[in-house]
């Protein structure tokens, strides 16, 4: 077809020349894309005829489309010189780098509450609940820090933070949040555990070592501060304070269960033999877990014998997380994707139920006094055994009872 037989051409012409169909093309024109001329006003046959510059200029949205620019942006391009083509794609690609950041957060935040449910639900709280409010007996027990003077300490800093220096803290958070919020599926465990250290070290600069609170002294610092959740939620999201709570958590679990996995099977497999001696490794046993959720033993002599039997109730829940976190294949194969767990859910119920014993009647003396026994009897070895056996009987009958 001629230049001049291209001068003018209806709708369906058009439809045919270029593909582009006819609905397309009055959109064009609704949004101010196109503005072809008509052959006359009030006639009947007043139609839209689409000349050689309305063909270029169909041209044109239609190769900017297929690159996919937005129709807004077309119009700004094609209306303005050919200089200006970059700015303008340069402004979608910003908002669409910004969209493709919130749907990464979207999906960090659905995969996280498959992961905050099972938290909660190791934790043993209602789901529900949960959701809402985070886990109430995890809480309950930082009740035993909140007895400390390093938790006292590191929420009096919180609290004098002055304007400098929350520019500071929230430059260095904030970060740390973003990047935990946007974590990829690739990234796994090992993207928490790497975001996890990198919180623990800016905690440790920041409010205290962690090493000396724990993961109970930066819940309960956590849950009665206002700054750092506010510094959270600003950087990640009103989700994130959560699931950093959880990450920690999972964290914390992970490494207690590498670490004192051998303990705990030891613990276990005394129970059925010796219980006494089943009860001395679970005192040492409780030591390392206290310590690791932030009750050290110099908290441990701040609580009196109320907190002592918190610390072991916590070690006793402490194994049930340990117990619930191992029966849930799904879990253990997000945390544990080097295969380092060798710690069996069978030997963390029973070192439970060892605990059960600590609790019960007299049972952290029974322990106290065996131990003292097997380093000086008083009467030989005979003797001694004697002891181990009567402390046996009592913490058989105390755990009965109890």
């Amino acid at each position: 077809m001629g230049e001049d037989e291209l001068m003018f051409c209806t709708r369906g012409e058009v439809e045919k020349l270029t593909g582009v169909t006819k609905r397309a093309l009055e959109h064009y024109e609704n949004i101010g894309l196109l503005c072809p001329a008509r052959t006359g006003e009030g006639v009947s046959n007043n139609r839209r005829m689409y000349g050689s510059a309305d063909l270029e200029r169909l041209r044109r949205i239609v190769v900017l489309q297929a690159y996919g620019l937005k129709l807004d942006r077309i119009g700004q391009v094609i209306d303005g010189d050919d200089s200006g083509l970059i700015d303008v794609v340069e402004g979608q690609l910003g908002e669409l780098e910004e969209q493709i950041r919130e749907l990464k957060r979207q999906e960090n935040r659905l995969r996280n509450l498959i992961l905050f449910a099972k938290f909660v639900r190791v934790a043993g709280t209602d789901v529900f609940e949960g959701l809402a409010a985070g886990p109430d007996q995890i809480d309950e027990f930082a009740d035993i820090v909140r007895e400390s003077a390093a938790y006292r300490a590191a929420l009096s800093l919180m609290q004098d933070v002055d304007d400098d220096r929350y520019e500071v803290m929230f430059e260095g958070l904030g970060s740390i949040v973003d990047d935990f919020v946007m974590l990829g599926e690739t990234e796994g465990f090992c993207g928490v555990e790497r975001q996890v250290d990198r919180f623990r070290a800016w905690w440790d600069d920041n409010v205290c070592p962690m090493r000396h609170m724990g993961y109970l002294g930066f819940w309960a610092v956590f849950e009665d501060d206002v700054l750092l959740p506010s510094i959270v939620e600003a950087a990640g999201g009103e989700l994130a304070p959560g699931s950093l709570q959880m990450a920690l958590f999972y964290v914390c679990m992970k490494r207690l269960m590498v670490e004192q996995g051998g303990r705990i099977e030891e613990v276990a497999d005394a129970l059925d033999d010796d219980v006494v001696l089943a009860m001395e490794l679970a005192t040492g046993l409780a030591r390392a877990i206290s310590e690791e959720m932030g009750v050290s033993s110099c908290a441990i002599g701040e609580v009196g014998e109320a907190g002592e039997a918190a610390i072991v109730e916590l070690c006793a829940a402490v194994l049930s997380y340990m117990e619930k976190i191992l029966q849930d294949a799904e879990l253990m194969a997000y945390i544990d994707y080097r295969g380092e767990i060798s710690l069996r859910p069978q030997a963390a119920g029973k070192a439970r139920r060892a605990f059960g014993l600590l609790a019960g009647g007299d049972g952290v003396a029974v322990a106290a006094e065996a131990a003292d026994a097997e380093c000086d009897p008083p009467g030989g070895a005979g003797d001694a055994d004697g002891a181990r056996d009567a402390a046996a009987d009592d913490a058989k009958d105390g755990g009965e009872s109890g």
